[in-house]
């Protein structure tokens, strides 16, 4: 169920040991939803994403990430999707919000899709982002910038870069005796309390993620 973002071509740091957290294969958005189905009954156990970037011959492009769990995510930007499903209109509307608040200058957009359960583990951007709940619930925890140096970073140049290697959803699961590798990522951490905010968006919500602040989703 979960997410990770990753990058193996900027593997700089040499990190022999790596092993891509999901298993990647284009294909166009039909046969996405075909591989879905198909998956589901078969009752295989597999999760999906679609590039957030890529196209081909104008079509999305879709990546698939084998794991061992049943959950599935679609990830598109909004500009490879079909005009007349009504793309166009909603993202005119949120432009016009983003202007609104001076977010700045558009570098891209991205629409996601995913089933309940899906995470997108802690991580942070360099860029500013704006969150638009379209439909559904998703719950999003989010760390100011003062907490990075508890949250454990993957170190520059390792294809997770960019995204820490705590469990932010269940403490237990980082270790609770001396020898864990977090040490400093625990609930009585003073900044981590000070800092930390929990929330739930639904629809018609809009979430500012400033730069540098760290953030995790989870669909409800």
């Amino acid at each position: 169920r979960d997410f990770r973002e990753f990058n193996a071509d900027k593997n700089f740091g040499g990190y022999a040991s790596f092993e891509a957290p999901t298993k990647n294969s284009e294909m166009d958005f039909c046969e996405f939803i075909r591989h879905v189905m198909q998956s589901k009954q078969k009752m295989q156990n597999s999760a999906f994403a679609q590039s957030s970037t890529a196209t081909k011959n104008g079509t999305p492009t879709a990546t698939t990430a084998s794991d061992a769990c049943d959950y599935f995510s679609v990830q598109s930007p909004l500009s490879s999707l079909d005009d007349a499903n009504g793309a166009d209109d909603v993202f005119a509307k949120c432009l016009q919000v983003a202007n609104k608040c001076e977010f700045g200058t558009l570098l891209s957009n991205e629409l996601c899709i995913s089933m309940r359960g899906a995470l997108f583990p802690l991580r942070y951007r360099q860029t500013e982002n704006v969150v638009f709940a379209v439909d559904g619930h998703t719950e999003v925890v989010l760390f100011a910038p003062v907490c990075a140096r508890f949250l454990y970073e993957f170190p520059y140049g390792h294809p997770l870069y960019e995204q820490s290697m705590v469990n932010a959803e269940f403490l237990v699961r980082n270790g609770c005796d001396d020898n864990t590798p977090f040490p400093q990522f625990h609930a009585e951490n003073a900044v981590l309390q000070e800092n930390a905010y929990r929330g739930v968006l639904q629809k018609g919500d809009v979430l500012y993620v400033p730069s540098l602040w760290w953030h995790e989703l989870v669909s409800l």
